[in-house]
């Protein structure tokens, strides 16, 4: 996988999942790094998409804050 092929948005989010591990001091990128990463860079695609499926997206905002801590 090479992470030049990504898009922007996609580079944006998986280097600010790797922000999250590393100010938590964690070794591993996680699933909830990921997709908090995602929710960081991407709002308004994350937004509409949680609207569309029904979820909560600041709840699962905190869930995801407590999964990564």
């Amino acid at each position: 996988m090479n992470f030049n092929n990504f898009t922007i948005k996609a580079q944006e989010s998986v280097q600010k999942a790797i922000d999250l591990a590393q100010a938590n001091s964690q070794q591993m990128i996680e699933p909830s790094h990921l997709l908090k990463g995602v929710m960081m860079t991407a709002d308004n695609v994350t937004g509409f998409l949680f609207q569309k499926l029904g979820v909560n997206g600041s709840q699962l905002e905190k869930v995801l804050d407590r999964e990564i801590e």
